[in-house]
Formats: C-alpha cells, structure tokens, sequence
C-alpha cells in the first residue's frame, strides 16, 4: 500500500537513432541543396509521485522524416537570392510527461502524459548583395509555423496551477 512517506521520483530515457543524407545540384545560375533526415526515437518516463502513488509510465514514440532544402539563385555578379525551407520537432521535456508535482517560486507546475512532440516548418528568404569583393549587404525574411504547439496552461484548482497541453 502506498503511503506519503515514500520516497517520490521521475525518470526518464531517450533514445534516437538518425540518419541523413545531402545532396548539391547545380542548374545554371540557380544552386540547390537537398537533404533529408530520418530519425525514430521512444521518450520513456516513468513516475511514483503524491499525484499518483501507485506510479505510472509513459512512452512516445515517433518516426520522423526531416527534409530541408536551401535554393541559390544567382540574379548578377553582385546580388544572389535563397530560399531556405526545412521541418524539425519540438519534444517535451521529461519533467512535462512526468505526472509529477514540483513547485516554482509562486507557482505549482505537474506533468500531463498525454503530451506529445510539436513539427515545426521553417522557412526564409534573404537577398544578398555585395558591392566590393570583401562586402555584403543582406535582407532576410524568416517564419515558423508550428503545429500542435506545447504550451503551459493553468489548470482551473483552489491553488491555480500550472501543466502542459498541445493547444494548436
């Protein structure tokens, strides 16, 4: 039988096993790099908190494909354009899975389980331009969409407390 004098505890594993490949093409003026990453990776935590005293464990697993691409296009001698676009995901932390209570300095934060990864999708656009050899003048644009977003929120309670959600 559980009891509140037992020690509590989280723990946690990652394990990820990638690999990439990259490759450059040259048509004309315009240059492209194409590359892909490939990634699984298992999230285990584990826990025996106040929260849930008979403990608990938790697993995320996920198969990723990860491409990027960088474009080069050479308007002049003088001025390039690129494009840059690539995919990439957030994992949450142990301490966000764990369904685990620990306090801040004003505030009480405990994990959700249910938690997962967020994908993100970057993109940028920058104009160079270089009026002497040892010169350059650049303008870029860049944006990020991300998906499934993790987030804290509050947790409607008498002590207003804090956890973790997907809110997109």
């Amino acid at each position: 039988v559980p009891s509140a004098l037992d020690p509590q505890f989280y723990n946690g594993d990652l394990n990820i096993l990638a690999g990439y490949v990259n490759a450059e093409y040259q048509f004309g003026k315009l240059t492209g790099v194409f590359g892909l990453r490939v990634e699984t990776l298992e999230q285990f935590v584990e826990w025996n908190t106040s929260v849930d005293p008979a403990g608990g464990d938790n697993t995320l697993d996920k198969f990723a494909f990860l491409p990027s691409l960088t474009l080069k296009y050479e308007l002049n001698e003088k001025q390039n354009l690129r494009f840059g676009f690539s995919k990439t995901y957030t994992l949450p932390q142990f301490k966000e899975r764990a369904f685990f209570v620990y306090e801040d300095a004003i505030e009480a934060k405990f994990g959700n389980p249910d938690l997962y990864e967020s994908d993100e999708y970057n993109f940028d656009l920058k104009w160079e331009l270089f009026p002497k050899a040892d010169e350059l003048i650049s303008i870029t644009g860049f944006g990020k969409l991300i998906q499934n977003p993790i987030n804290e929120i509050s947790v409607l309670s008498s002590t207003n407390d804090v956890s973790y959600a997907n809110t997109g």
